[in-house]
């Protein structure tokens, strides 16, 4: 009798050990997917409208119901973002169209939407005209737009960059650097050009130049997972349209970006919500046709080919691009078609977490 009493207890702890084993790979093959998404905490504008998205309760709803969930990438400042895409790291980012044009066919990328611009400048310290810039110290981060718009000056003068002193500089520490006179001119993007002249009237604004934030998903993400990468384009088109409804939602969206940046190793951005509104007002609100991407940006002639001339002129293209090439990594179409079916697709059903 104690002999079959002690088999029975063994066979119901055998029973509850392979029931919570099944249980257990139940649940790692229940993992939900993870939809990579890199947030650039540098720019005001494009944060707001990134963490929108990250606060987007619809989009989370719908991932969670088809297994997925959204994974935060915060990019550091050394952060090679499309080359992250590109190996596999990240399936979504926005990026300036000069990443799209130069990285994006070789990255293997699609660019699917135009969200908005960013401002550079090029703000110089008893410097007047572009070609005063000969011989002076210009600060700039590589490989970045500051930089792009820095090419963008020397190209106007008709000088060549061995014809300045580069100086390589994170953009937090410019204004401060130009104030100890330890250079004479710097090229940043917004807010810090807008902060310097503030703090600074006496500078000037040299060069004032607008690059468009395009909005890219890898191939191999959308060759993978073509429904869920319908629902982020659905999720980036209903951000807009909140942040555009009612001034309340752009200052809770600022909100957001700018108390996330200051994460990794990011310098926080030491402006006020108001010049946060502001700026994103103008770089995604106050641009038309947003965020499709245009024709006259995609097709011949147009913006796109512009910048791809502009960076063949000046070395910044790898030997044998084409625009074909480029136009190839564009799909406009996407985006289209979730505009004209706006009930379908949710995106004026406006639900985001606090």
């Amino acid at each position: 009798m104690q002999h079959e009493l002690g088999f029975q207890v063994r066979r119901a702890w055998l029973w509850l050990a392979l029931t919570l084993g099944l249980v257990h790979c139940n649940l790692a093959w229940a993992a939900p997917v993870q939809v990579r998404f890199s947030v650039l905490p540098t720019s005001v504008a494009i944060s707001a409208l990134q963490y929108t998205v990250a606060h987007d309760l619809v989009l989370r709803d719908a991932l969670r119901r088809r297994g997925a969930e959204l994974q935060l990438v915060v990019s550091k400042r050394k952060l090679s973002t499309i080359a992250d895409m590109g190996a596999g790291r990240l399936d979504v980012c926005v990026l300036g169209d000069v990443s799209m044009v130069r990285d994006g066919p070789a990255e293997n990328v699609t660019g699917v939407a135009m969200l908005g611009v960013v401002v550079s400048s090029v703000i110089g310290r008893d410097i007047a005209q572009l070609s005063q810039l000969a011989g002076k110290r210009v600060a700039f981060t590589p490989k970045t737009i500051g930089e792009q718009a820095l090419l963008r000056a020397l190209a106007a003068a008709k000088l060549r960059e061995s014809d300045i002193k580069p100086v390589p500089m994170q953009v937090a520490e410019m204004t401060a650097a130009l104030a100890r006179g330890e250079i004479d001119a710097f090229a940043a993007w917004e807010p810090t050009p807008q902060q310097a002249l503030k703090l600074h009237p006496e500078y000037t604004q040299i060069l004032r130049h607008e690059s468009a934030l395009i909005l890219m998903l890898g191939n191999d993400f959308m060759a993978r997972q073509p429904e869920l990468a319908k629902l982020l384009l659905g999720a980036f088109a209903r951000a807009h349209r909140w942040l555009a409804v009612d001034g309340r939602n752009r200052y809770k969206a600022v909100g957001w970006a700018l108390a996330a940046s200051g994460a990794e190793d990011n310098e926080p951005l030491s402006i006020s919500v108001d010049e946060g509104v502001g700026i994103l007002r103008s770089s995604l609100l106050d641009v038309k046709g947003l965020p499709m991407l245009s024709n006259s940006w995609v097709g011949a002639r147009g913006d796109g080919q512009r910048l791809f001339a502009f960076l063949q002129a000046t070395g910044q293209l790898r030997p044998g691009a084409s625009w074909p090439q480029v136009q190839a990594h564009l799909n406009r179409r996407l985006m289209d078609a979730l505009l004209v079916t706006p009930a379908v697709n949710q995106l004026d059903e406006f639900r985001y977490a606090p």
